[in-house]
Formats: C-alpha cells, structure tokens, sequence
C-alpha cells in the first residue's frame, strides 16, 4: 500500500496550513474496543507533549477522536473522515512517528520506513 502522488499532494496542502510535516499521526480507533487504548491516556500523551503538532487519523464513525483537539486546537488537526485511505498511508508517510493501537496504519508506517509506536 504505497500512496501515490495525488495522495501526497492533498496531504502536502492540508499540512501546509497547519505549519509544516513536524507532525505526529495518532491512530486511536481501532476495528474492536477491545484493541483501543483507553481515550484518558491517549490524552495524556498529547499532554505529555505540549510543543508536538499532531494529527489525529480514523474513519467516520470515530466521533471520540474530536474530543481530543480540545486539548490544544493550535496543535491538533483532527483528520478522522477526511481523508481517504491512501491520503491518510501519505499522512504518515510525512509524518515524524506513528502511535496507533490497531496494525492497520502501523503496517502502513512500517512500510513506508517511518518509526512507529503500537
């Protein structure tokens, strides 16, 4: 799964207003509760972290993960059901390092050479 062109292009644009690819992709959703990361320590971690821009990635139906961009809107970009899946594979192939807790985009990291966490 290797994102093409156009994909990198539309991701090149949405970070380009938010101040460059210093990013680090957050995958909290995942296919079963179960495989999540409780939603407090994923805050945490963006507590933790104060001068890291992040991004938030997952489908649709991951409405929890906009609860998160409360915790810094000058540094959060909450991208869960804006891009498509090829878009987010480019997201994080610009991206510094990917936290995720399911192996979907982890697997994706791990092919496109970028440092991740699970």
């Amino acid at each position: 799964m290797f994102p093409g062109t156009q994909d990198y292009a539309v991701v090149d644009q949405e970070l380009a207003k938010q101040g460059g690819t210093a990013v680090v992709a957050l995958c909290p959703s995942a296919a079963h509760e179960l495989k999540r990361w409780p939603v407090d320590h994923w805050k945490r971690l963006i507590e933790l972290c104060p001068d890291q821009k992040f991004v938030l990635l997952g489908g649709l139906h991951d409405k929890f993960i906009a609860d998160f961009v409360s915790l810094g809107p000058d540094r959060i970009v909450n991208f869960a059901g804006r891009l498509s899946l090829m878009e987010s594979a480019a997201l994080i192939g610009r991206a510094r390092m990917t936290v995720a807790n399911d192996t979907g985009l982890l697997h994706v990291a791990e092919q496109l050479g970028k440092p991740a966490v699970a």
